[in-house]
């Protein structure tokens, strides 16, 4: 009976040893998405959410928000995600910079010192961040048919502001969707997304 707790008991601190082994093994990446990111070269925000039946205060909910929740919620590759507290935000957000749109658009945090850098990953416990630059919708016209392209563009950086990677990922539809369909959307671009940025960090 003793010998069999003894075994229970050491398989326990085994696995919880692993676990450990494995979250310390992680990339742990901070999240920022651009403020004012959402553009268009032909719809208005009021439009997007008229035709998505939302408030349009609400956009940046549904467009940075489907991304930012299912990065967080993706707990089994190498890297974990945190989104910045919106509190936090403001201290830093005339700090990133975003030049270009569409496919073209990238980050840029020169104008932050590396010791607010290091302090910003160091007070979230992250060693890589992450700027959702823009959502572009993108409308383009052939003939009869209509097309909307939706390009979510993203920068990543390492612990010292290295660019590590700037790129852009693209679904399309026919016209702006409701929530539901556009959120299965915008977690199918996230799980791209996070697996393009496990080989950039690997």
């Amino acid at each position: 009976m003793y010998r069999k707790l003894l075994q229970v008991v050491a398989g326990i601190v085994f696995v919880s040893m692993t676990a450990m082994a494995a979250a310390a093994a992680k990339g742990h990446v901070l999240i920022i998405t651009a403020v004012d990111n959402i553009k268009s070269n032909h719809y208005y925000d009021d439009y997007i959410a008229k035709e998505m039946g939302v408030a349009v205060d609400s956009l940046d909910y549904y467009f940075n928000g489907s991304v930012t929740r299912h990065l967080q919620s993706l707990h089994e590759g190498a890297l974990e995600y945190t989104l910045l507290p919106e509190a936090d935000l403001s201290v830093v957000k005339d700090d990133i910079e975003i030049s270009g749109e569409a496919e073209s658009s990238v980050a840029s945090v020169d104008k932050m010192s590396l010791e607010e850098y290091h302090s910003l990953l160091e007070k979230n416990k992250t060693e890589f961040l992450l700027v959702i630059n823009q959502h572009y919708l993108k409308k383009m016209e052939s003939g009869t048919m209509n097309t909307v392209f939706h390009i979510v563009s993203y920068t990543l950086f390492d612990k010292d502001k290295k660019q590590l990677n700037t790129s852009s990922l693209y679904y399309s539809t026919i016209k702006l969707d409701k929530p539901g369909k556009m959120e299965s959307q915008l977690r199918k671009t996230a799980a791209k997304m996070a697996s393009k940025l496990e080989k950039v960090v690997s």
